[in-house]
């Protein structure tokens, strides 16, 4: 499949994500995705050095994609096992409840601002999944605009 066509599916299951945001089963999917993105783009782009940051091989290129983008690196983790996927009762900002569903804003009505999300969590910090794979997802949508 080549690096396009993949991006294609994973901007696609990054939104179903989006639509069902407490999902465990599509967040792995999402992150199992973008977590193969590197290999995808080195197979298909290996003949053109600069356009893998002239890398000298698979894992150089996975090194230096990491190290580009935290999103990917946290997302890595969660692959390997060094981080894990948790729901927990996220505070919804002020400013964000004007841009709420009527869904999540009648579950924060009643739960004291929170609703139930997704994140991952490594070493005693927490990320949202929803903002950590569209941050990834952008990194290869600008990657293939450049």
């Amino acid at each position: 499949m080549s690096p396009e066509a993949h991006l294609v599916l994973i901007e696609a299951e990054l939104a179903l994500f989006v639509s069902h945001p407490l999902s465990t089963r599509q967040a792995r999917l999402v992150a199992a995705l973008l977590d193969v993105m590197p290999d995808r783009v080195y197979a298909a782009r290996r003949e053109s050095p600069g356009s893998i940051l002239f890398a000298t091989d698979r894992a150089d290129y996975r090194r230096k994609v990491l190290a580009a983008s935290p999103a990917m690196a946290l997302i890595a983790a969660l692959a390997e096992g060094r981080t894990r996927l948790a729901t927990i009762a996220y505070r919804v900002p002020a400013e964000a409840v004007e841009q709420m569903d009527v869904r999540d804003f009648m579950v924060s009505l009643y739960n004291d601002q929170t609703v139930p999300r997704l994140v991952l969590e490594r070493d005693g910090e927490q990320t949202l999944a929803t903002e950590l794979f569209a941050q990834a997802a952008a990194f290869w949508s600008d990657a293939r605009a450049a």
